[in-house]
């Protein structure tokens, strides 16, 4: 059994400098985020399991979109509310959610929409 505490997976940063990277990736996943969101927080324990489960068959990567760096982003997409996840595979944009999942969603939605 497995008695220590995993350590948080830190996720690579999304901005627009390596946007394209993301979505033009085979699989990704990217969560993106603003300070002071208590949706984010709660959303984490989800991500790192799901980030477990699919590395390296998926990229994933962390959106901040409350600093500079993700103007591009921004206009290209919209975003309702946060946390928000997006689901890209070759260019597109397949699967988007504007709140916290559990990880068996979140799971689910990678199966069906990226490695199904």
């Amino acid at each position: 059994m497995n008695d220590h505490i995993d350590e948080p997976i830190e996720l690579p940063r999304v901005n627009d400098d390596n946007f394209e990277e993301f979505h033009n990736a085979p699989a990704a996943a990217v969560f993106y985020k603003i300070a002071n969101c208590h949706g984010c927080e709660t959303y984490e324990p989800a991500i790192q399991q799901t980030v477990r489960a699919f590395s390296p068959k998926v990229k994933f990567g962390r959106g901040l979109m409350h600093i500079p760096g993700s103007r591009e982003i921004k206009k290209r997409f919209e975003f309702e509310s946060f946390p928000t996840t997006h689901l890209y595979k070759r260019g597109k944009l397949v699967f988007s959610a504007s709140e916290p999942l559990d990880a068996d969603a979140l799971a689910h939605a990678i199966r069906e929409h990226l490695i199904g």
